[in-house]
């Protein structure tokens, strides 16, 4: 027992030891910019009903393309896309907005950041469901740096979309998702 916590104390040691070492300081200096690219598993969170059953939880997968630029603060802007599909029931939706970041990259080379969004929603459920509305997005997302400009990472993202209201319609109209994503970024 006192070996495993004494290999596991030296193990981390020397992993921290080796992060701040001159050979990887450009590989942990912060960058300005980030493009993401990442796919992973969604899980829909409201009810989706077909033929008035409720179809839910549906899960699918979603694809998704991120630009943030941050400043020396950690504060900045991003542009991001997504694409989610819902095979069981030939749906999807796309969504294309912009977010305020806030980002932080350790001296160890991991880069964390968050960003909340805003942006144009569309599907294709057709019916008496509107084809277009706005998006609400949020983003928890970390990176590991491998070198000065590439990373891989994970991303958890929270969609949120509204509808207008169908004629005759009590209920708002629109989807709520998690997805749960791996991702690989370029640092520039």
């Amino acid at each position: 027992m006192i070996k495993a916590i004494l290999s596991s104390v030296v193990l981390s040691a020397t992993l921290s030891l080796h992060a701040q070492t001159a050979d990887t300081a450009a590989r942990v200096l912060p960058r300005a910019n980030l493009l993401r690219g990442g796919v992973g598993y969604t899980l829909l969170t409201s009810k989706f009903y077909v033929d008035g059953h409720n179809q839910s939880p549906l899960s699918g997968t979603t694809f998704s393309l991120d630009y943030e630029h941050v400043w020396d603060s950690g504060y900045g802007f991003g542009l991001n896309v997504s694409h989610t599909q819902l095979p069981s029931v030939e749906t999807h939706e796309n969504y294309l907005g912009a977010s305020l970041v806030l980002a932080h990259t350790t001296d160890a080379g991991w880069r964390w950041d968050t960003a909340f969004g805003l942006g144009y929603v569309s599907n294709n459920v057709g019916g008496d469901m509107p084809g277009s509305g706005i998006g609400m997005m949020s983003i928890f997302g970390v990176t590991y740096k491998l070198s000065a400009h590439w990373g891989l990472g994970s991303v958890l993202r929270m969609h949120t979309s509204r509808y207008s209201m169908p004629a005759e319609s009590t209920t708002r109209t629109g989807f709520s998702h998690y997805d749960l994503q791996a991702s690989m970024s370029y640092l520039f």
